[in-house]
């Protein structure tokens, strides 16, 4: 009951919140209600289609025709010509338009300070918060501009200043050109050589897709490593699917999390367990776990609902046990910043992922549930391997056809940018922009016109409530703390005639350490 009025009252806050901003929108002789966009349940698709007379575009969007579910052209190409574009209309040298919030505590109603400060400084410059309607406190007026913000950012709009949100604020046009030059080469070096069929996880968007050509086939959130022990940069393949699988906590978890656990409190935190020490099993009550040493342990995990790797295990062949998976837990679905994992990724529909693979060697729907309901683990090997790719690209195109920039969660673009001097001409190296041509359902997602530059003030005379309206900027700023030591990348065969580009999760123990592990140990992590 409690938790159910909670969510009411924040419902009821954050209405009045769009309200507000809204009212503020007429009052000021802007767009009005059709400025802004509500605030999407969370979980559920953001709608970013930009329209075409709000004044609060804070970037150049690029929007498909109706003719756009005819385009012949890959997918890739699509994505890297839409992101060619916005770099091509993205000023490197703009300065900035506030001072930056900076990194902190989220920010939420009832703050103030300097910080909160900054925050509003930034909505004023960027035309989401009237000058006057800010009051040295986060109130309604300022919730409500954050939300409008993130709506406008293809972010979750909860009204909220956290971390996507700051950054996002915060990023400078030199790290907007990073992020999109960093994509648009990704983009095209993987076109040359990819397959027509491949699954795409793209870790800063935390985002999987099935590419078929000129189609996406399938798309799904994904949760990926937390910048402790990031996901590494793959060209993989799934080999086999795993119905029931069992988990074994690898030497990183043993070493980091569980084996800390016996030591304070005798259970490993995780859910039907067996643990072996010295190859024996042992109730771990009678276990001096200070003495025990990470590769002296295996604890093996039964399948079922309550397994860390859920019902679906997705099999790849790099030599650092990083696999896909279905989860135990799939709330974190709901988040907005989904690097929680230790380095695996986790999906949010691996069903069906495993119907679509399982289904071509002759797997119906009814036989994957038999074996499900068999709560028996069963190893099923493809007789047509999926390629797979683990990618870093910043810039993502979003369901609407819109570039969107995404958190630099690894730091990887942001300590390129920091430790070298930008010197990238946003129109050089690229060919000539066209519109672009994304495959969508024109029922679910509303078709937009194309913007190519941001949208200007009418002019006349503007009232005075309108105030800093007028100031429309189509650069946002950067201010990052110290990235983490970025890990070393390199390249390993797979198999024959396809090479790994990868990352080393540090601190993870090499393969050699683990006395107990199975066939996939070692680095794993899951």
């Amino acid at each position: 009951m409690k938790l159910a009025t909670m969510t009411w009252i924040n419902e009821f806050r954050l209405s009045c919140a769009w309200a507000l901003v809204v009212a503020i929108g007429v009052a000021a002789g802007g767009a009005g209600a059709e400025g802004v966009s509500p605030p999407t349940p969370e979980g559920a698709p953001v709608a970013s289609t930009p329209v075409a007379s709000t004044p609060v575009i804070s970037a150049p969007v690029v929007a498909a025709p109706a003719a756009a579910l005819a385009d012949p052209r890959p997918v890739l190409e699509r994505w890297a010509q839409a992101v060619a574009q916005r770099l091509a209309q993205t000023d490197p040298n703009a300065l900035p338009v506030a001072p930056p919030v900076g990194p902190g505590a989220r920010l939420k109603p009832g703050a103030g300070g300097e910080r909160v400060d900054r925050l509003a400084a930034q909505l004023v410059a960027r035309g989401f918060l009237p000058s006057g309607a800010y009051h040295g406190l986060y109130d309604l007026a300022v919730e409500a501009a954050v939300a409008a913000f993130q709506t406008n950012e293809g972010i979750f709009a909860d009204g909220l200043a956290g971390e996507a949100t700051v950054e996002s604020l915060d990023r400078n046009a030199a790290g907007t050109v990073q992020a999109l030059s960093s994509a648009v080469e990704g983009m095209r070096s993987l076109a040359v050589v990819a397959p027509e069929e491949f699954f795409l996880v793209n870790i800063p968007s935390q985002t999987a897709y099935l590419i078929q050509g000129n189609k996406i086939a399938m798309s799904m959130r994904a949760a990926v490593g937390r910048p402790s022990r990031p996901t590494p940069l793959l060209t993989d393949q799934v080999t086999d699917v795993v119905i029931n699988p069992t988990w074994t906590a690898p030497t990183t978890v043993l070493a980091k999390d569980k084996l800390p656990s016996l030591r304070r409190t005798g259970h490993p935190g995780i859910e039907d367990a067996t643990i072996y020490v010295d190859h024996v099993e042992v109730d771990p009550a009678t276990v001096d776990w200070t003495t025990v040493t990470p590769d002296r342990v295996r604890i093996v995990q039964s399948p079922g609902d309550q397994n860390a790797l859920g019902r679906f295990k997705f099999n790849l062949t790099n030599g650092q046990s990083i696999y896909m998976h279905d989860t135990n837990d799939h709330s974190v679905f709901a988040r907005q910043g989904r690097a929680l994992s230790s380095g695996c990724v986790r999906l949010a529909e691996p069903r069906q992922l495993a119907e679509t693979l399982l289904g071509r060697d002759g797997w119906t729907p009814e036989r994957i549930d038999h074996a499900l309901d068999s709560e028996r683990t069963q190893y099923i090997s493809l007789r047509h391997p999926l390629p797979v790719r683990f990618v870093y690209w910043q810039a993502i195109v979003d369901d609407a056809g819109v570039v969107r920039v995404q958190r630099d969660i690894y730091g990887q673009n942001t300590h390129q940018v920091r430790t070298a001097a930008v010197r990238h001409s946003p129109a050089a190296g690229l060919s000539a922009p066209h519109q672009l041509i994304v495959r969508r359902s024109v029922a679910r997602v509303p078709l937009a016109p194309a913007v190519s530059a941001p949208v200007p003030v009418a002019a006349g005379p503007v009232p005075e409530s309108a105030g800093l309206l007028e100031q429309i900027f189509t650069n946002v700023m950067a201010y990052m703390p110290e990235p983490p030591t970025l890990p070393a990348a390199g390249e390993i065969k797979l198999f024959p005639g396809v090479q790994s580009e990868q990352v080393a999760v540090q601190g993870a123990a090499s393969p050699s350490e683990g006395a107990h592990c199975t066939d996939k140990c070692g680095w794993g992590l899951y």
